[in-house]
């Protein structure tokens, strides 16, 4: 794609103004340049492209300024574009990496029994309490809008159709517009509540995942 080309339709996309047809060029664009990068990043057996695509959006919808002062001062060009692409890559390979050993450790824990759990660790019992603690605080903070938007972020693909009526690109504007303060709400429990990492891993895969089923269950249904 020209640099001219590519110029204006991420700046229509950071000004919230980029029609359906242009946003697919722009998302097409970023998955080819993710599958030359594919075997290096062994994506097909970590990283989704499409995924991987949206999160760089959000990524540059967080930056705005920064990139609109580059196109607006005529620096910002394709390869200036892919090497950003490629250092947030390398980032996101990074953590899945680190994210997969984490697994690893859980699913030695679910072998065991809940007994053998409790009795090799007992602060597990403490942890079970401090979880329903984080739950109850998180229903009193969060509205629906922001548990929708934490959903979206835990599976961008899945969980888009709580907007229907929204275009992909509008979409994303609202997501990036909203996700710093639901973040900083969800932050804000953890500090209060002194939340250790383990029990936030819990609450994201126990109750988290399951109150995005029961959404998708009421947002996502077929007419």
């Amino acid at each position: 794609m020209e640099r001219e080309n590519l110029s204006k339709i991420l700046l229509k996309f950071l000004n919230g103004n980029l029609s359906q047809m242009e946003f697919k060029i722009l998302k097409s664009f970023l998955i080819r340049e993710i599958k030359k990068l594919s075997h290096y990043y062994k994506l097909n057996d970590t990283l989704n492209e499409e995924d991987l695509a949206h999160d760089f959006l959000l990524h540059i919808a967080e930056k705005a300024y920064y990139f609109e002062e580059l196109i607006k001062t005529n620096r910002f060009s394709v390869a200036y574009l892919k090497k950003a692409l490629k250092n947030f890559l390398t980032d996101m390979y990074r953590r899945k990496i680190e994210e997969k050993s984490i697994e690893e450790i859980l699913e030695r824990e679910k072998e065991k029994s809940f007994l053998e759990r409790i009795l090799s660790n007992p602060s597990k019992v403490i942890q079970y309490i401090e979880l329903k603690e984080f739950i109850d605080k998180f229903n009193e903070k969060m509205k629906e809008e922001d548990i929708k938007i934490l959903c979206y972020l835990y599976d961008k693909k899945t969980y888009k159709c709580f907007w229907k009526e929204k275009t992909e690109a509008a979409i994303y504007k609202h997501v990036s517009r909203n996700r710093n303060n639901v973040l900083k709400k969800l932050k804000e429990i953890v500090e209060e509540l002194k939340t250790d990492e383990e029990t936030f891993k819990e609450f994201i895969k126990k109750y988290l995942s399951e109150k995005c089923k029961n959404l998708c269950s009421i947002y996502c249904k077929e007419n």
